[in-house]
């Protein structure tokens, strides 16, 4: 049995931040978190390839059609787990499959039904889950140095953002 099915419209084959959405019938509120999350991405980290994913439980509702009718200029991938398969868990193990197939640098996961995400979350979240700024947006002030761009090179783990709590892989 396949761990997953996967939409890639736009056929993305690498990126340095994914902004993953795990959902379960949230055709109500997903496009809300794509919106803020798309906003987010363009205004502070628009040097960067990210993608938004949708990592799903075979919703019965219209979540992936909400998922990919939200605006949003930024590229996004759909993944759901096989009939029978539930859990957040099994979402987040196939969300972080994904980042190492498209050799991710940092994954920030935020819930579909948020109510109080902001663009905002997208820009403090990476930073405070990765402590050397590797995805620090450009800085705007000329008294900030310790700023840095993103790193060429492939960082070994992807660093992992909720609202719980922060942890690598």
């Amino acid at each position: 049995m396949p761990a997953w099915t996967v939409e890639n419209p736009d056929k993305v084959k690498e990126a340095d931040l994914i902004i993953g959405i795990p959902s379960r019938n949230e055709a109500d509120s997903i496009g809300f978190a794509v919106e803020q999350a798309s906003e987010g991405l363009a205004k502070y980290f628009a040097n960067l390839r990210a993608v938004i994913v949708n990592c799903d439980n075979q919703s019965d509702d219209g979540t992936k059609e909400a998922f990919f009718a939200a605006r949003s200029k930024v590229p996004r991938i759909y993944l759901s787990t096989p009939d029978g398969v539930r859990g957040k868990g099994n979402n987040l193990k196939n969300l972080f499959r994904l980042a190492g197939e498209l050799k991710t640098k940092a994954v920030v996961c935020l819930d579909a039904d948020t109510k109080s995400l902001s663009p905002k979350w997208i820009k403090t979240s990476p930073n405070r889950s990765w402590p050397t700024t590797h995805l620090s947006p450009p800085s705007t002030s000329p008294t900030n140095t310790t700023a840095r761009s993103p790193t060429p090179s492939p960082i070994p783990s992807a660093a992992v953002s909720t609202g719980a709590g922060y942890a690598s892989r």
